[in-house]
């Protein structure tokens, strides 16, 4: 306290004495001159240099603050401070509000937001987790049980960030990675493609003014600047935990809306009411867009975001979702699907005129797609008709004589279908393609016809014969099975998180059969609420790349008939403590996926750890990692969780063991006895697998022994010298004891007989 010192002990199982000492008086001084030349300029305009030494000061500052304020919680208020504790305390604090208040003031600024995040996040990291902790956190959250997300979260924030950024400043080309564009292009148009494929100059000349005239909406503006930073705030895991079953397990939206609330980070990043209004529904529905394109969350979902009549709101939406999608991955945005996504956007704002509705844009989706259901179930039955075209045939007005409400109710089945493919990750395939194909349609007409501006050929073919095989595995279920299915996806009714990962893990019967058993298990929960459901995937999406053989064999075992003609069958799924496991969240309306497998890996953990004996755990783990190996599936990941179990048990024991032998050891009084049984036990060490720093701590515990026991023999022998009165009586005593030390000499060394000996040559100068 007091002086600059500071001493920790450093973290991990070798714990460290940490001395440092940081100049506090000299590093205020610096900082509040380096604060005062700051002034209201941007990030960009300080030098990465001086930037770096405003980190370290920065950093100091924070570790003196964070330790004072530990300090005096540690030890109460009553704790005599110091004076100059006291001034340094009351200067840092009120550097830190200066800097908070100075950096927020500028670092949301749209036309720079990319240039100053970046520069603090590689120049000033501790800066930055001062200045916006909820975005640094995201750094470590977990993403492997995602699909697209391959990077740390706040990689893709800071890539979304150089996007709007370039919108805002009309600086085109930084809004692609043009080198992964250019690859792209490559790989879908040949080795000799030039150039890249991405949005048009036309599409982001409009995203462009889309963004100036958000900008005539200051609130808005900033509420959507700031929702790219914090677009994620539903992954953190301390808040995740801290607001527990409130949270909604599958819609970070959602989860990002209450922490926002709750945590009151309005007032802390400076959002007007209106504002805040706007950063909670651009957080509540931010990946909307992204689900629709993924057949999640079906295009009925777009009333959300009409029902505010807000069409400025709407834009900021838009350009929301077209920088969050592109930002994720460059190509899960390309030209093809930005113009099916300005499409929406236009019927939004006739929606939000009052030019049409939102149901009479699905019903002429469904009419339409109806009419190709009959014109391919009569070709079906009668063939193409003599001297007609395809193209004829399909767009005949003879489909507008079948009575609307039958195409309808077709329609709606399949546009159905169409969901299931996107659902597993097929993009560009519509019916109307494979009922060209049925009626023999060359597969290259039909991609020349579809005009894909950014699809090969090559891709466009994979699609379609994936398309065909979750086709043909519906077609080849029973009809109310496959009714079942295509009625529950119609509609808002269900929500899915995390099935395109793991679809494409199990084979297409699995898939179907995987999609079934847990729409039959959420029929229990319909009666309860009359909102969407969801099916939440994505904690068996996160175990499924190892497990997948595992999960193919369970669902191998069971046929689509059992899961809809036996009750049982799927009531089973939520009792289970094997295989597919069911576990519905009343309160959320969600119904989570997960899978077990038979292999107990926490038991045999549980089961080790009341081992006490080192011989009987090497033979319960050697025989627990034999039936592992044995197993037909993956196991490395159980295995490795099981050798690092049963090492720390191993330790466990090997320090109740020393344990045991200090005990034994303070009880010996014999030089001999002590060192055989040192002896002893290590030999025994390497047997029993001790770790170095456990068999030096045996060296350690017999050296503090030893020297125990020579502090008490060095008294007995003082005590007796001071009793005697003579000389002969001390040549007498010498006798006796010179043999006892001769015989121990290997034990506690020269030193000590050296040591005895001077006290008895004290005492005999003393007597004569």
């Amino acid at each position: 306290v007091g002086t600059g010192f500071q001493v920790g002990v450093s973290a991990g199982e070798r714990e460290v004495l940490e001395i440092g000492y940081k100049n506090m008086g000299k590093n205020l001084d610096t900082l509040e001159r380096l604060l005062k030349q700051l002034a209201d300029r941007p990030v960009g305009d300080i030098p990465a240099s001086d930037l770096e030494a405003l980190n370290r000061l920065f950093s100091n500052l924070e570790t003196f603050f964070q330790s004072h304020v530990t300090l005096v919680q540690d030890e109460g208020s009553a704790l005599p401070l110091p004076p100059k504790q006291i001034e340094w305390f009351d200067r840092a604090q009120a550097l830190r509000a200066a800097l908070r208040t100075r950096l927020l003031g500028v670092i949301f600024r749209p036309d720079h937001l990319f240039t100053d995040l970046d520069l603090l996040f590689h120049h000033a990291p501790r800066l930055l987790d001062f200045l916006l902790p909820e975005f640094t956190a995201l750094k470590d959250v977990q993403v492997s049980g995602q699909l697209y997300l391959t990077l740390p979260v706040t990689d893709y924030l800071i890539a979304a960030t150089r996007k709007f950024q370039a919108l805002v400043t009309r600086d085109k080309q930084s809004f692609h990675d043009t080198a992964f564009l250019h690859r792209l292009a490559q790989k879908e148009f040949g080795p000799m493609a030039v150039g890249i494929i991405g949005l048009s100059t036309t599409q982001l000349d409009t995203l462009c003014q889309i963004v100036e005239d958000i900008g005539r909406n200051p609130s808005l503006l900033d509420a959507l600047a700031k929702s790219f930073i914090f677009q994620d705030l539903g992954r953190l895991p301390h808040l995740r935990a801290k607001y527990g079953d409130e949270v909604h397990p599958a819609d970070l939206g959602s989860a990002g809306a209450l922490f926002f609330e709750r945590e009151h980070l309005a007032k802390k990043y400076g959002l007007d009411e209106k504002g805040a209004a706007y950063f909670t529904f651009l957080l509540r529905h931010h990946s909307l867009f992204h689900h629709n394109v993924r057949g999640e969350i079906s295009y009925a979902s777009i009333q959300e975001i009409v029902a505010p009549r807000d069409k400025a709101l709407l834009d900021a939406f838009f350009v929301f979702s077209f920088v969050m999608l592109s930002a994720i991955r460059e190509d899960l945005i390309l030209e093809d699907l930005a113009g099916r996504l300005f499409q929406i956007r236009s019927m939004c704002h006739k929606i939000i005129d009052g030019k049409t509705t939102l149901e009479s844009q699905l019903n002429e989706a469904f009419i339409e797609r109806g009419s190709l259901y009959f014109a391919l179930e009569k070709h079906k039955a009668e063939g193409l008709p003599e001297g007609v075209t395809v193209s004829d045939y399909l767009n005949s007005e003879e489909w507008e004589k079948v009575d609307e409400v039958r195409r309808l109710e077709a329609g709606q089945m399949i546009f159905a279908f169409e969901r299931i493919f996107r659902l597993q990750g097929i993009r560009y395939v519509q019916y109307r393609d494979l009922v060209d194909i049925f009626l023999d349609v060359p597969l290259r007409f039909i991609h020349r016809r579809r005009n894909f501006i950014n699809v090969g050929y090559a891709t466009f073919e994979k699609e379609v014969y994936e398309a065909f095989r979750i086709y043909n595995t519906l077609q080849n279920m029973g009809e109310p099975i496959r009714h079942f299915i295509l009625d529950q996806l119609v509609g808002d009714r269900i929500r899915l998180a995390g099935y395109e990962k793991v679809s494409g893990y199990l084979s297409y019967e699995n898939r179907i059969k995987l999609l079934l058993a847990t729409l039959l298990g959420a029929r229990k929960m319909e009666a309860n609420d009359s909102g969407p459901i969801c099916l939440n995937f994505l904690d068996i999406s996160e175990v499924i790349e190892k497990r997948y053989e595992a999960v193919n064999q369970y669902l191998n075992g069971i046929t689509p008939e059992k899961l809809w003609e036996d009750k049982y069958a799927v009531n089973h799924l939520f009792k289970a403590k094997t295989g597919i496991l069911l576990k519905m969240d009343e309160r959320h309306h969600v119904l989570s996926i997960h899978f077990q497998d038979r292999i107990s890996i926490p038991g045999k953990i549980s089961h080790m750890q009341n081992i006490n004996d080192i011989e009987a755990l090497k033979r319960y783990f050697h025989s627990s990692l034999g039936a592992l190996r044995k197993h037909p599936f993956y196991t490395e990941d159980y295995e490795l969780k099981l050798e690092a179990a049963f090492e720390k048990r191993m330790h466990e024991i090997a320090d109740l063991i020393l344990n045991k032998a200090k005990e034994e050891m303070d009880g010996i009084t014999d030089f001999k006895r002590l060192h055989s049984a040192v002896g002893e036990l290590s030999e025994r060490a390497w047997d029993l697998g001790f770790s170095s720093d456990q068999r030096q701590r045996i060296n350690d515990l017999y050296e503090l022994r030893k020297d125990s026991l020579k502090h008490e023999e060095l008294k007995r022998i003082d005590y007796a010298l001071d009793s005697i009165q003579d000389v002969d009586e001390l040549r007498s005593y010498w006798n006796q004891i010179k043999w006892h030390l001769k015989e121990n000499r290997r034990y506690f060394g020269k030193e000590f007989e050296s040591l005895i000996a001077r006290r008895f040559d004290a005492v005999r100068e003393s007597l004569l």
